[in-house]
């Protein structure tokens, strides 16, 4: 039997694509991640890509090979692309190896072409670092 959302994800309103989207990232179906990297890059319809890439950063929580694309999307023509896919890099980045491959891109994303991008990297990466910060000796955060 097909997958409903995989057929949902091929249907021809962008709403419902859109909508299959948001679906995929929430089940968690890592069987999705190429029809998701396609639509992300490719679709005609903004709406679609950016919920595309932002269903990929929901999946790379559990589907470490998701970083990869992330990575490859922060680089999208679309700023609401590259906004997403920095999101799902900031979310996804758990271990020390991945945070090695994260932080450089924020850094880069810091000096994209569009303000709006620009700006909410600066948001993002703030988060980033507040949320790796490791507790002092003692338990007690430098933060707080």
């Amino acid at each position: 039997m097909p997958d409903p959302i995989e057929a949902r994800l091929h249907d021809p309103q962008p709403r419902q694509r859109q909508a299959a989207a948001i679906e995929a990232g929430r089940s968690r179906a890592g069987h999705l991640l190429p029809m998701l990297e396609q639509l992300a890059r490719c679709d005609d319809a903004q709406l679609v890509r950016r919920e595309a890439a932002s269903a990929i950063g929901r999946l790379a929580r559990t589907h470490p090979q998701a970083l990869g694309l992330l990575v490859e999307l922060s680089q999208h023509r679309d700023p609401g692309v590259v906004i997403q896919a920095a999101r799902g890099l900031v979310a996804a980045a758990r271990s020390d190896e991945q945070r090695a491959i994260v932080e450089p891109m924020l850094d880069d994303l810091a000096q994209h072409a569009n303000e709006v991008v620009r700006d909410f990297v600066e948001t993002e990466r703030a988060r980033f670092e507040h949320s790796h910060t490791r507790p002092r000796r003692g338990g007690v955060s430098p933060r707080g």
